[in-house]
């Protein structure tokens, strides 16, 4: 995977066998159709390392706009991405491509008879040389998603690798119909994609009986009060305590999802029954990878006694990926 990592496999019908042949294509290109998609802008971390990187992101956001706050909010981050763009193209330039030509350049400079002026220009090319590698390490160390290392560790193979497993695990080549055939191309794809959340996400539109006789016999957890403290708008404080636990290069989404978490942080020990392992500090959702072990080896086991036992199993796509 490391010499290849845009690989790619793919089934192809059985006719006269039944052996499935596997078609792999080393470039990715037998399952991506050569689509272009539109590319997102994305703040780089390198970039900070550049002192004229600030001053842009200063001048723009101190420009005045008119509207409600939200308006001018999402002028003035449109506008900065805009900027950066433009400054990333004009000013900061592709740091691979820079990092061959003082790469070459010192290299024809060692081939050549050494004055004190080449000593100089090779002193000043071997700082820039050394910047440019930083960037880059902190340009890997940010697509590899590793947070745990620091700028300083090798930029070894390790940052390369995650970056490209992440590319390879994020990337969508193809998806089966319902039909079970395979489509890969981008508008039979994205139907796809579309098509099953519109269902999954789609409403039977149950009556308010329905859901009186469906949460019937369940146990009241969040009361009057606590749901009146759930309910108060929030404050500038809650913003901005947040926006500062984001990690430093993260962007989480617009639903406010770490605000109203914090919220309801306080709650959770009455809301959260004792047997559940994810989202609690201390606790691990893979816990109970090994507690259904145990109990189905318990179950199986079980030669004596006359309470009987049994199991049931959830739809998890309904506790999880619907609100109905």
């Amino acid at each position: 995977m490391s010499l290849f990592p845009t690989a790619s496999v793919m089934t192809e019908k059985a006719r006269g066998s039944d052996h499935t042949p596997l078609v792999i294509s080393l470039d990715g290109q037998l399952l991506s159709s050569n689509r272009r998609r539109r590319k997102i802008f994305r703040f780089e971390a390198m970039w900070t390392r550049n002192a004229s990187c600030r001053e842009v992101i200063s001048r723009t956001w101190d420009r005045t706009w008119t509207g409600a706050a939200g308006e001018r909010l999402q002028c003035k981050l449109r506008n900065v991405c805009e900027e950066l763009d433009t400054w990333e193209k004009t000013n900061f330039g592709s740091v691979n491509k820079q990092i061959k030509e003082y790469e070459t350049a010192l290299q024809d400079l060692d081939g050549n008879g050494l004055s004190t002026a080449s000593l100089s220009r090779r002193a000043e090319f071997r700082e820039k040389l050394d910047e440019l590698l930083a960037r880059e390490e902190v340009m890997w160390k940010q697509r590899g998603k590793a947070e745990w290392l620091h700028e300083g560790d090798l930029n070894t193979t390790f940052f390369h690798a995650r970056a490209n497993a992440r590319q390879c695990k994020n990337a969508i080549s193809c998806l089966r119909n319902l039909d079970g055939s395979w489509s890969n191309s981008a508008d039979e794809v994205q139907k796809i994609i579309t098509d099953y959340f519109q269902v999954l996400f789609n409403s039977s539109k149950p009556s308010n009986e329905d859901i009186e006789a469906a949460i019937e016999g369940l146990p009241v957890r969040v009361s009057t009060e606590m749901n009146e403290q759930l309910l108060l708008p929030f404050t500038a404080d809650e913003v901005k305590s947040a926006l500062f636990q984001m990690y430093p290069y993260k962007s989480p989404g617009t639903d406010a999802s770490k605000a109203i978490a914090n919220r309801l942080k306080p709650f959770l020990t009455s809301v959260i029954s004792e047997t559940q392992s994810a989202f609690l500090p201390g606790r691990l959702i893979t816990y109970n990878v090994l507690v259904a072990y145990e109990i189905n080896h318990y179950l199986a086991h079980k030669y004596w006694g006359s309470t009987g036992h049994a199991v049931l199993k959830l739809d998890l796509s309904k506790a999880y990926d619907r609100v109905e």
